[in-house]
């Protein structure tokens, strides 16, 4: 019997659509590219064409109005937000292979060559212990002492995966467990409390390879070449990360300077001219520039969960930097740009622009696309798209939920989704759902940061330089929404 697929599930061809699948589930597996994606399209492209062309309205001698374009500002914030594409996504991983290329023979050895390898200093400890207890199996005790998150269940591996081949490579290796257990994110080692800071793909491969480093190296003494793997992970992470970070900080300056110098003018280049402030207004603007700043830090902790930032947290995991690095050189970035201001309207689109991008970079976008995801397992049956941590206490009361929702629940991978098995009669592609998980995230900060940030900035600064009477005339006219329109 020819079973017809339920008309109210996403089907997807082979084309276009199937491309637009691929990209997004690309910039799901890996978090910086991404950040890199959204960074393009929702603020290099949006805020180089806004503060370009949406400049203060102007009246011709024929009562026409019109609009002055203001390259200066146009390509001011060109450098700006394709420098902190640059910086804070695409040099740090380079700069820290760099530095172990450098230092990695003096530390582990002629022979060894872990330079580009993303285990951190949690993953070389595993290691580390495993080999202890099994060097001949190491990475099937790793493996077989695991359980993992699959939607509401703990999946115990040594429970499941009795029949995998351990020794084929890292790949085939994660396909068959990813096939048997479900489970690709959230993994936890026994006698763990916390998940593991690495998913399993990562812990496969980047295993595999220190391995066999290790065996090609000639060194015998497992645990001090484990040692010595751990300090170059230490010396290259916060070697690239010291040289990142000052440099983060100066791109704001330098950015400003260029505009002075190419536009011969000493003020923001939302102004016409320049305005020597009073110390009366110095003051208050650092005043100003203290609390902004203060918020920005207030934001990137919370992106953090409030957790207590430790040294771990910041080493690489791989050829990019981890989410976490690149909030830290974010907030260094956009501290920058806040103390750069020269007015308090240029600190103030600063502060509304750069809170509201890191907002939604770092944990917005991810609650809205795992906001799509909870909506679609409630009304579409099949879906399963979401991972509890931790089980909800019986009884919760709403609040108890909302924080549960946002603390103890996680949005499977595309892998994990695509792992799934559903009933034949629902046709349900996990996949595709969680594709357009993706896609709403990245929707949401179209809307929020390529549109509505760069027009809510510039139409408050531009009301501002609106003759008084003007003015008045716009908020009778019930305009004050759309300056300028």
């Amino acid at each position: 019997m020819h079973i017809k697929p339920v008309k109210n599930q996403p089907q997807f061809g082979n084309s276009p659509v199937d491309v637009l699948v691929k990209g997004l589930q690309a910039c799901e597996r890996t978090p910086m590219l991404n950040v890199a994606v959204v960074d393009v399209l929702t603020a290099i492209a949006p805020r180089t064409a806004v503060e370009t062309f949406y400049t203060p309205q102007k009246v011709d001698k024929d009562g026409k109005k019109y609009r002055e374009p203001n390259p200066h500002a146009g390509f001011e914030a060109f450098r700006r937000e394709s420098s902190g594409l640059i910086v804070n996504c695409l040099i740090p991983g380079v700069v820290a292979t760099g530095i172990a290329k450098l230092i990695q023979k003096p530390i582990i050895g002629q022979n060894s060559d872990l330079a580009a390898v993303g285990a951190n200093s949690d993953l070389l400890d595993k290691i580390k212990f495993y080999h202890k207890a099994d060097p001949d199996a190491t990475l099937k005790s790793m493996v077989l002492d695991m359980t993992g998150a699959d939607g509401k269940n703990v999946k115990v591996f040594k429970e499941i995966l009795g029949d995998v081949d351990f020794g084929k490579p890292a790949k085939e290796i994660y396909e068959q467990v990813l096939k048997k257990t479900g489970v690709a994110e959230n993994i936890k080692f026994a006698g763990d409390e916390k998940f593991f800071s690495n998913n399993l793909k990562s812990v496969l491969s980047n295993t595999q390879k220190v391995l066999d480093d290790f065996a090609k190296s000639g060194a015998k003494d497992f645990d001090k070449y484990i040692d010595g793997a751990k300090k170059l992970v230490r010396h290259k992470s916060f070697g690239a990360l010291a040289l990142i970070l000052p440099l983060a900080v100066a791109m704001q300056p330098l950015n400003r300077w260029i505009t002075h110098k190419s536009s011969g003018r000493k003020c923001a280049p939302i102004h016409a001219e320049h305005k020597e402030l009073s110390d009366k207004e110095k003051s208050e603007l650092r005043r100003q520039k203290f609390v902004s700043v203060g918020a920005m830090l207030g934001v990137a902790l919370m992106s953090l969960g409030f957790k207590k930032p430790g040294a771990r947290m910041f080493e690489f995991k791989g050829s990019l930097p981890t989410m976490d690095q690149a909030r830290l050189v974010s907030t260094a970035t956009f501290a920058s740009r806040m103390i750069s201001s020269q007015d308090k309207d240029d600190l103030r689109e600063a502060t509304v622009r750069d809170i509201i991008t890191f907002s939604g970079m770092y944990f917005l976008g991810d609650y809205v696309a795992k906001g799509i995801a909870t909506a679609m397992e409630k009304c579409i049956p099949g879906a399963k798209l979401i991972n509890e941590l931790k089980p909800l206490e019986q009884g919760a009361g709403s609040l108890k939920k909302i924080k549960h929702w946002v603390k103890n629940t996680a949005l499977k991978s595309s892998d994990e989704a695509g792992s799934i098995v559903t009933d034949a009669l629902q046709k349900v592609n996990n996949k595709h759902l969680r594709a357009l998980c993706q896609l709403g995230s990245l929707g949401f900060s179209l809307v929020v940061l390529g549109a509505f940030v760069p027009v809510y900035n510039r139409t408050l600064t531009n009301k501002k330089k609106m003759p008084k009477a003007q003015r008045i005339d716009f908020v009778k006219e019930g305009k004050v929404r759309f300056i300028g329109q």
